[in-house]
């Protein structure tokens, strides 16, 4: 799965000064819309100038908004919808442009990737902090030309900050209502030509009660709490264990960052850590909701980095290792294991070397290259099993309510790649990009991906672009050999029998999309501009889940040599078309003692989808297809204020409506309000408060498992979290 791990822009040097010198001639309004990125071409130009669609977040704004996380940074801009609290496995969901899931876009830190290698969903929320962020770089649409696999939606890239001083520390408590705590520290200390980067976020809070978010359910039979029996959709089910009379879901998050420069070199270090409760989204009759039951995961990445500049050609050497681990005492305890306890555990390495070179020939001309060598070992997430793993000895146990042998699959594979691109502007209206990447992955195959468009400077106040690109999602060891099921027996445990199991599929192969961006940008005023962006994207070869029986005959009925009447697989059947695109509108002025941003965009999304693959068509999943976000970050002296609008219209479900098989059940949309305050004490300390929902919505978002017409285990819409207030102290010294 390649990503380039070193960009070029993390250097300070800067290889584009007639790009620079250009800006600095611009109005200083006009110059507020444009930053150095690197993100969207390996190499670094002006953002109004790339290729693909780009948003950048700086310092300023991560600091006005009081952002805690990538999650709420993403959660303000176009073409994202942010669902939380709507899946067990990861928490939250994010749709980008209708295409649903955080594994489909690629995090890096630095350039350097910081999702899961073997790419688990994982949550985004305060395991990705962005409080020590110079800028954040979000890049959409079609990215393996450059980054290999798993970039379709995307790229994000958190650029971390360099302090101007020789010693700084800056330290950020805070808490708030519902047992929020929540801590930031930045730590950076020049030590003769090296520099030292230490970086730290926790996280904790207890989210209301249930009854606090679903008023308008019907009341919960809790007596299960109290009793141990729970009266479930398969009916009363005692639970083996003992169960807790107190409903809590706690959640927390940590990361740790340290980075080392010496010269040339520099030596980084990032960890995180999420941990929610596995039975968000499921009714509390169905799912058990104590302290104790937790799906925790986390991520250790490092790197050696050097970079050497010779002349016009700069050279960047990598090598990664990255460590994905299910914490293991995660478990279910839901009316699918019969209400006792199935543990489960994952275990994904990668190592990998890059090599990148950046040729700058001519003022007009630039190329870019390199290849990447990866070797990747994982242990996909296993069945529900009686006892927690231990890491530390032979990984072994038994399938929960059973003396079985759990299976373990151990999955190793490696990936070569190799990629080019020119970019040529012949004079100063016409930039254009061409580029491809190749990959040879040991479980797959061959992928190509190329990558073309033009950047066109029609006049000093429109620029056009005009991209096509294709990118493909690698079936993660997860997707391909993740397994879930259960055995029963009714003679003591002498023989087996199981109604359900899904199955890996070693065969499955990677999705496939094409994509073709289109955007215009108009400066009405130097202060005041106009954004149009559009889409259209193919996806091929989906994943499903079908019978074995009729797909695959992997399994002939049978799991472990036990009959099972009915066995899941994945397989790749379908295709998908989305199209949308979103309008924005931008305000940026500077005067003597004041500062203001305000932007307003509205979103468009649809699509259909062919999940079998026979022409018909039906509507696509978990999308709004209207979305308006609009905000003001003003400041005054010391005092600055940032509300922050979100407004969700009619919300896709996953489920069909009984009476068209092709349009999808709907859940009403919400108006989401965040206002964030500051004052500034003294230099860059100051004290700040968060007020998340501040109209007290009530509010769901969609759900996989919901379904009106059928209701079983799951909330119809995943209730949402009321009002919440944070007040905190920013130390700067």
């Amino acid at each position: 799965m390649a990503s380039n791990d070193q960009l070029l822009a993390q250097d300070p040097d800067n290889l584009f000064k007639e790009s620079l010198e250009e800006l600095m001639k611009q109005p200083v309004a006009k110059s507020l819309f444009d930053v150095k990125i690197t993100t969207a071409s390996l190499n670094e130009e002006l953002s109004g100038k790339a290729l693909a669609m780009t948003r950048v977040i700086t310092a300023e704004q991560i600091r006005l908004r009081n952002y805690q996380s990538l999650r709420d940074v993403l959660m303000d801009l176009p073409d994202f919808k942010v669902d939380d609290i709507n899946d067990e496995n990861s928490f939250n969901t994010f749709i980008t442009r209708g295409i649903v899931g955080q594994e489909k876009f690629v995090i890096l830190l630095d350039g350097v990737r910081i999702s899961s290698p073997t790419n688990e969903r994982m949550p985004i929320a305060e395991n990705y902090p962005v409080y020590f962020a110079k800028q954040i770089e979000i890049v959409y649409g079609s990215a393996s030309a450059l980054y290999g696999a798993d970039a379709v939606a995307g790229v994000i890239n958190i650029i971390t900050k360099r302090s101007a001083k020789n010693f700084e520390v800056e330290f950020a408590p805070s808490m708030g209502n519902y047992n929020t705590y929540n801590g930031d520290l930045f730590l950076y200390k020049k030590i003769g030509k090296a520099s030292l980067t230490l970086a730290g976020k926790y996280f904790q809070e207890q989210p209301p009660d249930l009854n606090e978010r679903t008023a308008n359910d019907p009341v919960f039979d809790l007596s299960g709490y109290n009793t141990g029996t729970f009266n479930t959709v398969f009916g009363p089910i005692t639970s083996p264990v003992p169960v807790s009379p107190a409903l809590e879901a706690p959640r927390k998050a940590y990361a740790v960052f340290g980075s080392l420069k010496m010269e040339d070199f520099q030596f980084n270090m990032f960890y995180n850590y999420s941990q929610h409760s596995s039975s968000i989204q499921v009714t509390p009759n169905n799912s058990i909701y104590n302290k104790d039951v937790l799906y925790g995961q986390g991520v250790l990445m490092s790197s050696i980095n050097y970079t050497k500049k010779l002349r016009n050609l700069r050279l960047s050497s990598s090598l990664m290792g990255s460590i994905y681990e299910m914490d293991p005492r995660t478990n279910f305890r839901n009316v699918f294991v019969g209400m006792a306890t199935g543990y489960k555990y994952a275990l994904g390495n990668e190592i990998k070397l890059n090599q990148t070179a950046n040729w700058q020939i001519n003022r007009n001309l630039n190329v870019v290259g390199g290849f990447t060598f990866e070797f990747f070992n994982s242990i996909p997430k296993t069945a529900d099993l009686s006892e927690p793993i231990n890491p530390r000895q032979s990984i072994q146990g038994t399938i929960t309510g059973t003396d079985l042998p759990a299976e373990f699959f151990q999955v190793n594979y490696s990936n070569i790649g190799g990629f080019a691109q020119i970019q040529y502007a012949p004079n100063q209206v016409f930039s254009f990009t061409l580029g491809s990447r190749y990959d040879n992955n040991s479980r797959f195959g061959t992928t190509l991906n190329p990558r073309m468009g033009v950047v066109v400077q029609a006049s000093k106040k429109l620029a056009l672009r005009l991209m096509y690109g294709s990118s493909f999602l690698a079936p993660s060891p997860l997707r391909t050999f993740e397994h879930y099921g259960s055995f029963f027996s009714n003679d003591g445990g002498q023989t087996y029998q199981s109604f359900f199991w899904h199955l890996p599929n070693p065969d499955l192969k990677p999705i496939q999309a094409k994509n073709l961006d289109f955007g215009a940008r108009y400066f009405i005023t130097d202060a005041f501009s106009v954004s149009i962006n559009s889409y259209y994207t193919w996806l091929t070869d989906l994943f499903n889940d079908k019978s074995d029986a009729d797909h695959t005959n992997i399994y002939n009925g049978q799991f472990l040599g036990w009959n099972v009447d009915f066995i899941e697989v994945p397989v790749n059947e379908g295709q998908q078309q989305n199209y949308g695109g979103s309008l924005q509108l931008d305000y940026r002025k500077e005067m003597k003692n004041t500062k203001l941003n305000a932007y307003f965009i509205v979103s468009y999304v649809d699509g259909r989808v062919d999940v079998l693959g026979d022409g018909n068509k039906a509507e696509i999943e978990l999308v709004a297809p209207w979305q308006i976000k609009t905000g003001i970050d003003f400041s005054y002296k010391s005092f600055s204020v940032s509300p922050r609008l979100v407004w969700v219209g009619e919300q896709r479900m996953n489920a069909f409506q009984a009476d068209n098989p092709t349009k999808r059940q709907t859940l009403d949309g919400y108006t989401l309000l965040n206002v964030s305050l500051r004052y500034q004490l003294y230099k860059k300390s100051g004290i700040f408060i968060n007020v998340f929902n501040a109209l007290n919505q009530k509010y769901r978002v969609s759900n996989f498992s919901g379904n009106k017409d059928n209701p079983s285990h799951a909330f119809f819409g995943a209730p949402q979290l009321p009002l919440r207030i944070q007040g905190g102290l920013q130390v700067n010294l």
